[in-house]
């Protein structure tokens, strides 16, 4: 069955709010009664009792955040999946994503973990490399285990808790079983790191003109994962369209594209996918947003009827 995890925290990303979204769809979820809901699978982290980060910090909030993601996050992840249930995530920032992964790969570690990301950012700044220092910017990089010197130079006390932020599961995921989708927002580190590490890109352009022959390519890069997590940042969609996200970009998927890839992808990789997220809804910002909000919750009716056609019946 499918199982809601909600994790109500957005203290990672450069403007708040976003835990607010977690907020408004689980509890939409709940009145439509569109999947199992638990107290239990429910998870928040007050941003108004911590303290503000330093603005030269490259590792903001991480220690809150690991004890976070450690304690509650991963091992609530691992424990749907070892029920034999499946978790859909909604999530405040994009950071959570690093301790879904290694919560997955905790439950299954005999199993070759891969990763569909549909983002507008790549996601895999680390504290090396970050200008901002918000982790929200950095969840790939955790999942990966990538941690090569950049022109940041860190304490040892931040080098250690980014070592600790990695090693959350024991294996790291490697970056030969990711696939990125509608990444248009990257900076230099960010393109080395993905090319240094031959991750596959799907741009929204080769995304738009055809998508079937970027579904089949995904099938070949990903033959050796066994199990796939699907995560969508929804700043994906393009910002003409969309505006209730903290970094929404131009030159973005319409949500009518996103619904079809997604539903493309569940199709497509039925027998692999093990959880689906989605992530950075934040009700508090642009001029759109009942519009957005009611977009957020058709692409959520979409997503949870594919896959319980697809993946939980077929189980």
């Amino acid at each position: 069955m499918i199982e809601i995890l909600g994790i109500a925290s957005d203290i990672a990303g450069g403007k708040l709010g976003s835990a607010k979204g977690v907020a408004l769809l689980y509890e939409y979820m709940r009145e439509k009664n569109l999947a199992i809901l638990h107290d239990k699978n429910y998870l928040s982290l007050d941003s108004s009792i911590i303290p503000p980060a330093q603005k030269d910090d490259y590792t903001k909030h991480i220690d809150v955040l690991y004890d976070f993601f450690k304690d509650k996050v991963a091992k609530r992840a691992e424990e749907i999946i070892c029920e034999n249930n499946f978790p859909f995530i909604i999530s405040g920032d994009h950071s959570s994503a690093l301790a879904v992964a290694q919560g997955i790969q905790n439950a299954l570690p005999d199993e070759r973990i891969g990763i569909i990301w549909i983002d507008a950012h790549a996601d895999i700044h680390t504290p090396f490399s970050t200008f901002s220092g918000n982790l929200h910017g950095m969840p790939l990089a955790a999942i990966i285990g990538h941690k090569a010197p950049n022109k940041n130079t860190l304490t040892q006390s931040q080098e250690e808790s980014w070592e600790k932020l990695m090693n959350i599961s024991k294996d790291s995921i490697q970056p030969e079983n990711i696939v990125y989708c509608g990444i248009r927002s990257l900076e230099k580190a960010e393109q080395d790191v993905i090319d240094s590490k031959n991750i596959c890109v799907f741009s929204v352009e080769s995304l738009q003109k055809g998508r079937a022959d970027c579904i089949e390519k995904m099938k070949e890069v990903l033959t050796q994962s066994t199990k796939i997590y699907v995560s969508v940042d929804i700043d994906v969609l393009d910002c003409s369209e969309f505006q209730s996200t903290g970094c929404n970009e131009s030159n973005g998927l319409y949500m009518q594209e996103l619904i079809m890839l997604t539903k493309d992808i569940i199709e497509s990789f039925s027998h692999k996918i093990i959880a689906f997220e989605l992530s950075e809804f934040n009700p508090t910002l642009g001029n759109t947003k009942e519009q957005d909000k009611a977009a957020v919750c058709n692409f959520l009716h979409e997503v949870i009827e594919s896959l319980t056609n697809n993946v939980v019946l077929q189980r």
